[in-house]
């Protein structure tokens, strides 16, 4: 995928290679790198000056 250009997927071949990729890429975040995807998730302590 280029940065800044919209992908447009040519064939299915393309489609699944892109979702292989994401899907591993996911895999990897929520098995192997465990405490870095949490870090970069958590919040940390929320102030509770938001309102809705």
């Amino acid at each position: 995928m280029e940065a800044g250009g919209a992908y447009n997927p040519r064939t299915v071949e393309e489609v699944f290679r892109d979702f292989k990729g994401r899907r591993a890429g996911m895999i990897k975040a929520l098995t192997t790198d465990v405490q870095e995807f949490f870090r970069l998730c958590d919040p940390g302590e929320c102030c509770c000056s938001f309102e809705i």
